[in-house]
């Protein structure tokens, strides 16, 4: 299934009435979805706002994902937004 959002993705932002900017929001499993496309897609996914939802491993986080917002903000429970903090932090 992460393969379908992932092509959705990319279809959209490649649409000519698209500005080639793309974010992504959802909530408990669409959590989850985006906190994969934001792994999966890199720079080419804008922005990523999951609320709650299954995080990818601290590994994968550390691929270059996009700007993440999580109301959680516990970076023990948040791989992306913690990797995101320390690069941050670097520059």
């Amino acid at each position: 299934m992460t393969e379908d959002f992932l092509a959705a993705a990319r279809w959209l932002k490649a649409r000519p009435d698209c500005t080639g900017k793309l974010g992504a929001a959802g909530f408990c499993f669409g959590g989850g979805v985006v906190n994969q496309l934001a792994v999966r897609m890199g720079s080419d996914l804008a922005a990523g706002v999951p609320f709650y939802g299954a995080q990818p491993n601290a590994a994968d986080a550390a691929t270059g994902a996009p700007p993440i917002y999580d109301g959680r903000m516990n970076l023990e429970e948040a791989p992306l937004q913690a990797q995101q903090a320390q690069q941050d932090l670097e520059h």
